[in-house]
C-alpha cells in the first residue's frame, strides 16, 4: 500500500530531503528491515530499530554499511538507535578514515567513549584515532583525546613524538642606579626540539610557528619596539615571532626560505621520510635590558610538507619574567597538544599584514596552522581536506528527522565541539538505554527545576539548540577580512546578527564589535566609534577603518595606535584618529583605576555595606573622571595644516575616555582625600585623589603682568583630574618641567592654562615661538595621519598649528 506524502505527514513520518516521499507500511520483521535498507527507506528502518531492544539493535547494525545513512533519519529521542550507529560507523570507519572513526566516537557519552576506545586492541590504532581525531575541524574533542593519552601513557604535547623544551639564563642583568653607566642586558636560552613519531607522522619537513609578547607586568601594555609589528598583534599584544623585514612567518626561514641553526639562534628542519627520523630543533636566545616585563612565548610544532602539512603536532609556552633590578624569573615551560585561540589570532593578523599591508615586499602568508586550534578558540579556518559544507538553515520545530540531519551536518561543518554542546541535552546517549535521557553533563534538580518553571520542559534545551545553530552560522563567515565580514553580517536573520554570546563564543571580541556595528548602520558614525572605543581599539586599525567606511564614514578616515604615533613627548601615550571630511582630529585615551586604597564611606572595612559603597563610588568617580576631561579638553580650539584638506581649513579637537580593566594607556592609582600625597601623572601611571574630579577652591596668586615690570593678581580654578590628564598625553607645566609653584605659571597667561592652575587650553607664545601649546597632542596625531595620506604634493601641507 502507498501513501503519499501528506499522509505520511499526518501519521507522524516527517518526509527528509534525500530520502523518498512514497513509504510503505512500517516494517516489522528483520527481512523487512533489510528490504528498508535495500531500498534506502531510512525513516521506517530506524523505525524497526527503536522498537527493538539494544541487544538487537546491536545485532542487526554491526557492521552494517547503512549506518552513517541511518544516522541522519534518528529522532532525537532515539538515542540507544543513535548510539548503536554511531558505533557502528565507528568500526566501519576505523583503519580507512579515523577522522571520521573520530567524529563518530566524539558523538558519544563518556562511557561510550570508553567502551568503544576498548575495541581498539593494539597502540598504533589509538595512535591513529588521535591523529583522526587531532585534524578534525577543532582538532577533536578533548574528552577523547585525554582518554588516549591516558590510554598511551603520554602527556600533553607527545601524541606526535617527543617534545622537549630546556631554557636556561646565561646572563642576568646589571641595574646601574645613579650612575652613568648603561644598563647590562640579560639573556635568556631557550632550545626545543621535536622527535617526530614514524607511527604517526607523515612530513617530508617539520618546522616552528612562534608568537611572543612583551608586556609590563601586571599589564597589556605592549614593550615591543620592533618596527611594524604593532600592526600584527592581537587583543592579547602577542605577534608572530619574526623581524620586521621577514618575509616568512616560520621561525628562523631567511629570504631564500631556507632555514638555518647557529648556536644562539635559528632551527634545523625535521621530517619523517621512508621510516628515518630527523628532529626538528629551534634554538631561540631573547635578550634586553627593559625592566619590570614578561616576555612570554607560544612555539608550535608544525608540519610544513607531507601529507601532514598544516598540522600542529604540539604546542610549548615558555618565557621569563623580569623585575625591576634586571633579575630574571623563568616561566616553567607547559606543553600542549593545541595552540591557543591567541596563537591563532596571531597567525590570522600575520596573514592580514602580509596580504593587505606587507612589511616587506613578497611578505608571504602563514600555512593555516589554526586547523588544530584549541576548542575555545574562534574558527578562523576550516581544516583543508575537508571542502566547506553548507549551513542548514534551522528545521521546523516538527521535523524530527531534519534535527538529526542537521545535527550532523553541524558536526561536519563545525566540528565536535560545537556539536558537543549542541546535542549534550538532546542526544549524547553512547551506547546504554535511558529511560529520559540525561546523559550529558547535568545540572542541579533545583536549577532545572527553575528553568523549567520558565521556559517549559524542553525549553533549556531548545534555547541551548538555537543558540548553537546560530554559532554554526556565525562560524562560516567569522573569519573573513572585515570588509567582507560585515555585509555578510547584515544579510543575517537579526535573531542570528543581534545573539552577541553566539558571536563572542564563534569570533570573539571582533565579530562582537562587527555585530554592533550592523546594529548601528544607519546611525551617525561618530557616536559609535566613540561608544565602542574599547572594543574597536582592540582591531587592527585598517579594520576599524572598514568599520567606519561602513558605516557612511570617510575612506580617508584614518585611526592611529599609540605605538604609531611617533613624538618624543607624546607617542605611545594614546590612540588617535582624523576625519578629513568632517574636520575632527580625536585623541583616544584609555584609563584603568587602581581603587584599593580608597575607603569610599563610613561602613566597616569587609561589610556588605562597604561593598555597596565601593561600588556606588567607584562608578562615581569613574564617570566623573569622563565628563570632566571630556568637557575640559573638547572643542576648545582648533588646528590645521599648512594647507586646507580638501574643503577644510581647521580641525576641531575632541578627547573621547574611555575606562578599561585592561590595556590602558595610564594606570591611576586613586587614593581618599584624606590621605596624604598629591596627584601626578606621567610615563603610564599617575595618582589621583578621588576629589580630584572637581573643581577645587579658587585660587589667588600674585604673578608678573606680561612686561615682567609689575605684579598683578590672578584667580584660577581646576579640576585635578583635567590637569593630570594633561601630564598622562604627555604635556609640561607651561613655564617649567617640575614641581615647583612656579612651573605652573609666573605670568597670569601661564597660571590661567590648564597645565599651570587654571582650566583655559592655549598656546603661549615668547617673542616668535611657542614653548607651550596644549594642542600638541592633537597635532602629533594629524601629522601622524598626514604620513599615510597626505602624500605627493599634498607632503608639504604636513606641518600642524594651532589655528
Amino acid at each position: 500500500m502507498l501513501r503519499n506524502a501528506a499522509t505520511a505527514r499526518s501519521s507522524g513520518t516527517a518526509a527528509i530531503s534525500g530520502i523518498p516521499v512514497v513509504q510503505r507500511e512500517p516494517v516489522t520483521v528483520d527481512a523487512g528491515f533489510k528490504a528498508a535498507l535495500d531500498r534506502g527507506e531510512w525513516v521506517s528502518a530506524v523505525a524497526y530499530l527503536a522498537g527493538r531492544t539494544q541487544q538487537d539493535v546491536d545485532q542487526l547494525v554491526n557492521n552494517l554499511p547503512h549506518c552513517e545513512s541511518l544516522l541522519a533519519a534518528v529522532r532525537n529521542d532515539q538515542h540507544h538507535v543513535r548510539g548503536m550507529l554511531l558505533i557502528c560507523g565507528f568500526k566501519l570507519a576505523k583503519g580507512n578514515d579515523w577522522s571520521k572513526a573520530a567524529r563518530f566516537i566524539s558523538t558519544l557519552d563518556d562511557t561510550g567513549i570508553d567502551n568503544t576506545l576498548a575495541l581498539l586492541t593494539s597502540d598504533l590504532e589509538v595512535k591513529q584515532l588521535a591523529k583522526g581525531a587531532r585534524n578534525t575541524p577543532g582538532g577533536g574533542d578533548d574528552r577523547l583525546l585525554s582518554r588516549i593519552v591516558a590510554r598511551l601513557r603520554k602527556s600533553a604535547g607527545q601524541l606526535f613524538g617527543t617534545l622537549v623544551a630546556t631554557g636556561s639564563m646565561p646572563r642576568q642583568g646589571v641595574k646601574h642606579a645613579w650612575s652613568f653607566k648603561a644598563d647590562e642586558a640579560y639573556k635568556f636560552h631557550m632550545d626545543i626540539t621535536f622527535t617526530p613519531d614514524p607511527d604517526v607522522v607523515e612530513a617530508t619537513n617539520i618546522a616552528f610557528v612562534q608568537t611572543m609578547s612583551l608586556l609590563k607586568t601586571g599589564t597589556k601594555t605592549s614593550k615591543e619596539d620592533r618596527k611594524h609589528i604593532s600592526d600584527r598583534l592581537n587583543s592579547e599584544k602577542q605577534g608572530i615571532d619574526r623581524a620586521d623585514y621577514s618575509k616568512y612567518g616560520w621561525y628562523g626561514q631567511r629570504e631564500d626560505q631556507k632555514f638555518n641553526k647557529t648556536p644562539t639562534s635559528g632551527v634545523s628542519e625535521g621530517s619523517v621520510v621512508g621510516g628515518n627520523v630527523i628532529p626538528a630543533m629551534l634554538t631561540d636566545e631573547p635578550e634586553g635590558a627593559i625592566e619590570s616585563t614578561t616576555w612570554s612565548y607560544e612555539t608550535s610544532v608544525i608540519a610544513r610538507a607531507g601529507k601532514d602539512a598544516g598540522l600542529v603536532y604540539g604546542v610549548v609556552t615558555w618565557g621569563f619574567v623580569v623585575d625591576d633590578k634586571l633579575q630574571m624569573t623563568a616561566i616553567e615551560p607547559k606543553y600542549r597538544n593545541r595552540p591557543t585561540a591567541d596563537f591563532a589570532s596571531a597567525v590570522d593578523a600575520w596573514n592580514t599584514q602580509a596580504t593587505k599591508d606587507p612589511t616587506t615586499p613578497g611578505q608571504k602568508p602563514l600555512l593555516p596552522a589554526q586547523r588544530s586550534v584549541a576548542s575555545d578558540a574562534p574558527t578562523v579556518q576550516r581544516e583543508r581536506a575537508l571542502p566547506p559544507q553548507p549551513v542548514l538553515g534551522p528545521p521546523t520545530a516538527t521535523d524530527a528527522g531534519g534535527r538529526a540531519r542537521f545535527g550532523m551536518a553541524l558536526q561536519r561543518s563545525v566540528g565536535n565541539a560545537a556539536t558537543g554542546l549542541l546535542l549534550s541535552s538532546v542526544q549524547r546517549c553512547g551506547s546504554r538505554v535511558h529511560g529520559d535521557c540525561g546523559c550529558a553533563e547535568q545540572r542541579s534538580i533545583q536549577d532545572d527545576i527553575a528553568i523549567q518553571r520558565q521556559q517549559g520542559p524542553f525549553g533549556m534545551a531548545r534555547n541551548e539548540f538555537l543558540s548553537m545553530e546560530r554559532k554554526a552560522v556565525l562560524a562560516t563567515i567569522q573569519g573573513l577580512p572585515m570588509r567582507d565580514l560585515l555585509p555578510k553580517l547584515a544579510a543575517l536573520p537579526a535573531n542570528v546578527r543581534t545573539d552577541e554570546a553566539a558571536g563572542q563564543a564563534s569570533g570573539g571580541p571582533r565579530l562582537v564589535v562587527a555585530m554592533r556595528a550592523v546594529a548601528a548602520k544607519g546611525k551617525p558614525w561618530q557616536p559609535f566609534v566613540e561608544s565602542e572605543a574599547g572594543m574597536l581599539s582592540g582591531l587592527p586599525p585598517d579594520q576599524i577603518g572598514d568599520v567606519v567606511q561602513f558605516l557612511g564614514g570617510s575612506a580617508d578616515y584614518g585611526y592611529l595606535k599609540a605605538d604609531q604615533i611617533h613624538h618624543p613627548e607624546h607617542g605611545g601615550k594614546f590612540d588617535g584618529s582624523v576625519d578629513p571630511v568632517g574636520g575632527l582630529v580625536t585623541l583616544f585615551f584609555r584609563v584603568q583605576f587602581d581603587t584599593a586604597a580608597v575607603h569610599w564611606g563610613p561602613a566597616a572595612p569587609g561589610t556588605p555595606q562597604a561593598e555597596q559603597e565601593a561600588r556606588a563610588g567607584r562608578a562615581k568617580f569613574e564617570a566623573d573622571f569622563k565628563r570632566v576631561v571630556e568637557s575640559t579638553w573638547s572643542f576648545k580650539g582648533k588646528i590645521k595644516a599648512l594647507c586646507p584638506i580638501g574643503k577644510v581649513a581647521a580641525f576641531d579637537t575632541k578627547v573621547v575616555v574611555t575606562v578599561v580593566d585592561a590595556d590602558e594607556h595610564t594606570l591611576f592609582h586613586a587614593f581618599s582625600e584624606s590621605a596624604e600625597g598629591r596627584s601626578n601623572a606621567g610615563g603610564g601611571e599617575g595618582n589621583l585623589k578621588v576629589g580630584g574630579t572637581e573643581e577645587g577652591k579658587p585660587r589667588t596668586r600674585t604673578v608678573s603682568d606680561p612686561t615682567g615690570k609689575r605684579p598683578v593678581e590672578v584667580t584660577t580654578v581646576q579640576a585635578p583630574a583635567a590637569h593630570e590628564f594633561g601630564h598622562a598625553i604627555g604635556l609640561s607645566h607651561p613655564h617649567c618641567k617640575g614641581s615647583d609653584d612656579d612651573c605652573y605659571g609666573v605670568t597670569a597667561e601661564e597660571r590661567r592654562d590648564i597645565m599651570g592652575a587654571g582650566n583655559l587650553l592655549q598656546v603661549i607664545r615668547r617673542g616668535k615661538k611657542a614653548p607651550h601649546d596644549d594642542f600638541a597632542p592633537f597635532e602629533a596625531i594629524a601629522k601622524r595621519w598626514g604620513e599615510d595620506r597626505l602624500t605627493g604634493a599634498m607632503a608639504k601641507c604636513n606641518t600642524w598649528s594651532p589655528a
